[in-house]
């Protein structure tokens, strides 16, 4: 399990890298921004079909890839907790998550922290979408036979 955490925030700090050089190289053209986004969530299941291994159970298998989203949230209630003078350290928040901050800058929705604190647990939720690919592959369903 802390093989799994410690590969699910790896992968975070991998996905984040390249879908901030990504959107720093599409500038301000939506279906860009849009693709990089949808790029960074296929990262996330692509990184867990391909390197996470499979624990007893699916709630174990989404505890084993917490902690990158542990991690968001800790930063989001802390910063929803203390705010600064004209929100500065939500931007930390928001950079963490760069695809809520991406998004927020061309869906017309504020960046605002009731909005976005959200965005925490989509790390998680994409490596654990990976690693049920995954074990489907590894134990497909038996069929019963009449």
């Amino acid at each position: 399990m802390l093989r799994n955490n410690l590969l699910s925030l790896a992968a975070h700090a991998i996905v984040l890298i390249f879908s901030g050089l990504l959107s720093s190289m599409a500038g301000r053209q939506p279906l860009w921004i849009y693709f990089v986004v949808l790029l960074s969530f296929f990262g996330y299941a692509l990184f867990g079909y391909l390197y996470m291994h499979q624990m007893r159970t699916s709630l174990q298998n989404f505890a084993s890839v917490s902690l990158a989203s542990l991690i968001g949230l800790l930063i989001g209630v802390y910063c929803w907790s203390f705010p600064s003078l004209m929100g500065f350290n939500w931007m930390i928040f928001l950079f963490y998550n760069l695809y809520a901050f991406l998004l927020a800058d061309f869906v017309p929705f504020s960046p605002e922290p009731k909005l976005t604190i959200w965005f925490f647990i989509v790390p998680s939720l994409f490596l654990w979408i990976g690693m049920g690919l995954n074990s489907r592959k590894m134990y497909p369903s038996k069929k019963i036979k009449d």
